[in-house]
Order: C-alpha cells, then structure tokens, then sequence
C-alpha cells in the first residue's frame, strides 16, 4: 500500500523529522467482497412470469423456514429474487434468504461464490459482515454439506439481534397457536367467547410491559423488549394448559388480603422518579403506574373468564394468583439495597 511521509523541518537546524502514516490494510473479508463482486445469479434460478405471478406480495421468510406454512425452498428462492432491490426488501428476504438458500443448497444448487456475493452486499455492521464472509469463506474451504447455516450466526449487532429475536419469537408464537387452538377446540361457544375478551386483555397488557417496563436505552432494547413479551405470553398459555388439566388455584379471602396488601407496600415503595429514569430509555415510575392500571384490567379479565370456565374458582383465587406474580415483577423497579 502507498505510504504518505509528513516531514517537519525543525526551526533550528536543517534536519527534518520525518513521520510515516499508512493506510489501513485491506482486510481478508474485503478482498473476499471483491473477489465474488462480479459473480453472476443463475438467470434459471430467476422466477418464471407464471412464478412472479403466483408469488406476488410473498414472504421469503416464511417459505424457507416454514413459520406459517409448509417449507417451501424453492418458492423461497424465487420470492427472495422478487424482494432483491424493491425498496421494502425485508431483513429476512432478497439477498439476505438467497446467501442462505445458495450456501444451504437448500431450493437451489449450493453455491458458495454466490452465497458469499450476498454477504458482502447485504450490510451491516463492519464486524457482522466481516465474520459472516469469513464464515461462508470457511465452509467453502472445507467443502461443507450441511443446511443450517443462518443470518443470525454471526450476528454482533443490537440492531440485527433484534430481528433475529424476532424470528425466533414468530416460531414460538405459531407454537403457542397451535397449543391455544388444541384447547379452543373443547371449549364451547361461550368459553370461546369469554377467551376472547381475556386475550384482548392479555394482549394489552403484554405489550405494555414491553413498552413501558423494560429497558430500552441500548441498542439491544428490540430483543429485550421481544423476550419480555415472548416470556408473558408462554407463561400465559402454560397457565391455561395447566388450568386444563385440573391444576387450578385456590386460595382463601385472607390470603387475598395478605398478598394484595404486600402489593401495594412495594407499588408504594418504588421511587418516583426511578433512579434510572434520566437514562432515556430506561423504565419510568410513570410508566409503572400506566401498566398497573392495566394490569388491572387484566387481572379483572381472568376473573371475568374464570368465572364462566372454571366457576368452581373463587375470584379471589384468581386475584391471589395473578397478584402474586406482579408483585415480584414490581420489586424489579425498587431500590438496590445497600
């Protein structure tokens, strides 16, 4: 690489002092990037017109993995060539599922030229796309037959973490679908209804939580607000399964009173303002006080719910229970002891 050479002649005297400043090296990564930058996408790997017809406003996402429907590669495939380059192309989509797809050989032909092209031109941060290049360089090295090299191995960023917390969250949320239908489908029409109203209230309250309790000053605050959520919402439907198979709670007017008084001693105990709250970003004792009222509404439509599916619970059994839980949510936002 060329050099650049500073001299400084000295005020007295006619030495000079004589500097070297280089650029910095190309990296391997880099000269990777350009080695692959010219090579060509397979024009019989390109959607046909009936293809491009049939695919329109399709997911790519979601046909290589399979989240919603069957896994479909090569539909994948030839929706990700539809996604490249429109202006909404989607983190999971375009280039992105076409890295994948050609370095899995997984609805096309492996092809790691083609695989490594994609990861240079996708972005990211500097150190995600240097080891993801250096990834697929290393598989092509060793000649590397399997399937499941992914986007998110070689993630480093809050900003991509989200999105791959994302992923994984629409996987579980299918999951806990199928688990919810499984026990809709015994239920009678009134309990049906009686869910729905419930999960309304479960909804709200969930995504309040992620909003409005959890700290969001990073740039992994996506992923932790994601797996917030994700957490209430498996807690929720094992809750249910539990409750489905006669593991329902029961506790005494008293106990009511103990738990609910205990409630209300921590709610009373957070700062307000919280200690972090000139943080932006961070949780606020307002933010405190608007999910509690929600939870509230929350907590009022299990009683709701119970009543018409499980009558032989007392709403202070309910109230017990979910009390419980908040509370030990609330301490989150009290003082470290010293």
């Amino acid at each position: 690489m060329p050099r650049v050479y500073l001299c400084l002649l000295l005020l007295f005297g006619m030495s000079a002092l004589c500097q070297t400043a280089s650029t910095a090296p190309e990296e391997h990564w880099q000269r990777l990037c350009k080695e692959f930058e010219h090579v060509k996408l397979p024009d019989a790997d390109r959607p046909s017109a009936g293809a491009k017809q049939a695919l329109a406003h399709c997911d790519s996402a979601d046909l290589y993995y399979g989240i919603t429907r069957p896994a479909d590669p090569v539909k994948a495939r030839q929706c990700a060539y539809l996604e490249m380059g429109t202006d909404h192309e989607p983190a999971f989509g375009g280039q992105t599922m076409l890295m994948m797809v050609y370095a899995n050989g997984k609805g096309a032909t492996r092809n790691f030229d083609i695989a490594i092209k994609m990861a240079c031109e996708i972005g990211g941060a500097p150190a995600e796309i240097s080891s993801r290049v250096e990834h697929l360089a290393q598989l092509k090295e060793e000649h590397w037959s399997g399937y499941n090299f992914d986007l998110c191995d070689d993630v480093t960023s809050g900003y991509m973490s989200g999105f791959c917390a994302g992923l994984q969250e629409d996987f579980k949320e299918q999951k806990r679908s199928t688990r919810l239908k499984a026990m809709l489908a015994r239920w009678g029409t009134e309990e049906r209804q009686a869910f729905h109203d419930l999960q309304q209230a479960e909804d709200e309250y969930v995504r309040t939580v992620g909003k409005l309790e959890v700290d969001h000053s990073g740039s992994y605050r996506a992923s932790i607000e994601i797996q917030a959520e994700s957490t209430l919402k498996e807690e929720f439907v094992l809750a249910l399964e539990q409750f489905e198979q006669g593991k329902l709670p029961h506790f005494s007017q008293a106990e009511f009173a103990q738990v609910n008084d205990e409630l209300n001693a921590v709610y009373k105990a957070i700062p307000r303002p919280l200690e972090y709250e000139d943080v932006p970003g961070m949780p606020t004792a307002e933010g405190v006080r608007k999910t509690e009222m929600v939870w509230i509404r929350y907590r009022d439509a299990w009683v709701e719910f119970g009543r018409k599916k499980y009558p032989q619970v007392s709403a202070e059994s309910w109230k017990t229970w979910l009390t419980r839980d908040r509370t030990e949510m609330l301490k989150a936002f009290l003082p470290d002891k010293p």
